[in-house]
């Protein structure tokens, strides 16, 4: 019978291979899903856009989300969840999404530029207060789902290593009466 330490053991010395090639395919496959999904819109709207440029939108959004992973990496290991801690946490992770947003846009953007200029055109993010709120409301999706992406696989090697409890930190009805 294979127990949790033999699985720890096996995937200790493959674990950063494994960590980095997971981030590479995880963005890879979304760029490529929304690239196709934006070019099926394009042609269902009969819009005038080069199949590069949808490709080049995707892909720079998720090259800007890989190179923020690393940041969220560092957060989320610098302030673990805690439902002790949660309204220290919740202004850490608002802070977070904000700068998420504002570096994730500043990078696609100059990607996009760098693109499109080498292509002999110019990209036109739109007006940025919009194109800012716009995009924020994605990217604080995008930043929740990493933090409890990336705190799910933590438990899930503290939980085999033997040093995370099945029970939540604080009772639900604990947590809620300190409210």
């Amino acid at each position: 019978m294979t127990t949790a330490t033999d699985i720890l053991n096996r995937y200790e010395p493959r674990r950063r291979p494994f960590e980095i090639g997971f981030w590479l395919l995880y963005y890879l496959a979304n760029a490529a899903a929304n690239s196709l999904t934006v070019l099926q819109d394009v042609e269902r709207r009969s819009l005038d856009v080069a199949p590069w440029e949808a490709i080049t939108w995707e892909t720079s959004s998720a090259l800007a989300a890989l190179i923020l992973t690393l940041p969220i990496l560092w957060l989320t290991a610098r302030f673990p969840l805690d439902w002790r801690r949660w309204r220290s946490l919740l202004l850490i992770h608002v802070a977070g999404t904000v700068v998420y947003t504002l570096v994730h846009v500043c990078l696609m953007v100059g990607l996009r530029e760098a693109v499109y200029a080498t292509m002999g055109t110019n990209y036109n993010f739109g007006p940025w207060p919009r194109e800012l709120a716009y995009e924020y409301l994605k990217d604080a999706r995008s930043y929740l789902g990493l933090v409890l992406m990336i705190e799910g696989y933590r438990f899930v090697l503290r939980r085999l290593r033997g040093r995370a409890s099945t029970r939540p930190v604080s009772a639900p009805s604990a947590f809620w009466s300190r409210c």
